[in-house]
């Protein structure tokens, strides 16, 4: 009942019955998934410090996937409310708890992206590389190969870039990432001075 309250946007309602539910289920599972849907509810208010809070705790008290999700929307939270520091290890915490391929490889990519907003690109690099390595289909790996790329563009180095992007055009052709892979390998190009071979 709580969650359909929470899905109709009846936050207040759901809120106070997840709380009666955490109450009555002390120390069990269930208790976990009620705080779980309390981060929910104070995501969805974008109350990012609270949500990341409830979701910590969720993740600490839940096992499995779960607790793979827990970590994983307690990362968003901190991202969103600019604590990147935070969300970076929020996000490794899930990639390490995560079974799911899809769900390790999406925490390796917020990882990165919270490497990327400190401005840490040779950690963002390493995250992503992270993520097209558990990536289990060839969208998010294509992603990844992406936002590589553009990391090693980000630190100047344009040689390595350029075959990053030129690598992604080959493995997947027909990824929708294909004509800004093939804009940057040409700006790459350039850069390093390899006119010729952006032509």
């Amino acid at each position: 009942l709580a969650d359909s309250l929470y899905a109709l946007g009846n936050y207040d309602a759901a809120s106070d019955l997840y709380t009666k539910i955490r109450e009555q289920a002390k120390g069990t599972p269930v208790a976990g998934e009620a705080l779980l849907g309390l981060g929910w509810v104070s995501f969805s208010r974008k109350d990012w410090p609270q949500a990341a809070a409830r979701f910590e705790g969720a993740a600490k008290e839940l096992r499995g996937a779960p607790q793979a999700e827990a970590w994983l929307r307690a990362s968003d939270a901190e991202f969103n409310a600019g604590s990147y520091a935070a969300a970076q290890q929020s996000y490794r915490q899930a990639a390490q708890v995560a079974g799911n391929p899809l769900t390790k490889s999406d925490a390796h990519m917020g990882a990165g992206w919270s490497a990327y907003r400190q401005r840490d690109f040779n950690q963002a690099y390493g995250e992503w590389g992270n993520a097209l390595a558990v990536a289990p289909e060839d969208g998010p790996r294509a992603e990844a190969a992406y936002w590589m790329g553009w990391a090693l563009f980000r630190q100047g180095r344009w040689s390595e870039a350029a075959q990053a992007y030129a690598d992604l055009v080959r493995r997947w052709p027909g990824s929708h990432l294909l004509p800004n892979a093939l804009v940057q390998e040409g700006n790459c190009l350039q850069n390093a001075g390899r006119c010729q071979d952006a032509l």
